[in-house]
């Protein structure tokens, strides 16, 4: 059960400004961004529920995507393009976040309406997770069956294709499930009946 880590952007910025405007959880630090201005990163079904759900909170959300399309689900794109409080500003990509104490804005590489950078209070950077070191710790002798992202492929008992070792949470597959704490929790206690029922054989 050793998680996943959310993927970063690796700009100027992004750490000294993580929790100060700079998030990885919409649903976390959303509420905290009443009546103020956002910027979402990504362009796939995390981005696009991250900047309608910061809708219903921010006074306008930009929803920023490298790429002249977005990667999500139709429903969610057509939720966005309804929302009159989302901007979509494609084909463009942060390269710096600039601030005080707190994010004031995000620099662009290509010019949006003229601005090489957006203002806003937060910058939410939804572009997916990684499992925490998974190809490097169960290398072979072990071989764990895994998908092509190295997430581990568990049972419905948390059970891996090698008796006896169970995995949990964030490091399991498939990539796109629910992440959050009570999911983890309660693959954890699965996990934990199935090695106990392993041992009473």
């Amino acid at each position: 059960a050793i998680g996943a880590h959310h993927r970063t952007l690796s700009i100027i910025g992004e750490k000294k400004f993580l929790g100060k405007g700079v998030s990885y959880c919409h649903t976390c630090d959303g509420p905290l961004f009443k009546n103020k201005i956002v910027g979402v990163v990504g362009g796939g079904d995390g981005a696009l529920t991250a900047a309608l759900f910061l809708s219903k909170h921010a006074k306008k959300v930009y929803l920023i995507h490298r790429r002249k399309e977005l990667r999500g689900q139709v429903a969610w794109q057509h939720s966005v393009a309804k929302n009159k409080k989302i901007i979509k500003v494609l084909q463009r990509q942060v390269k710096e976040i600039r601030g005080d104490k707190f994010v004031k804005e995000a620099v662009l590489d290509i010019p949006y309406k003229t601005k090489k950078s957006l203002k806003l209070d937060g910058l939410f950077i939804e572009i997916g997770s990684l499992p925490s070191g998974g190809k490097i710790i169960f290398e072979p002798p072990l071989s764990l069956k895994m998908d092509k992202l190295n997430y581990i492929v568990a049972g419905s008992s948390m059970q891996t294709n090698i008796p006896g070792i169970f995995a949990a949470g964030d490091i399991t597959s498939p990539p796109k499930k629910l992440r959050q704490i009570l999911t983890a929790s309660a693959e954890g206690s699965i996990a934990a009946a199935g090695a106990q029922r392993f041992l009473a054989k």
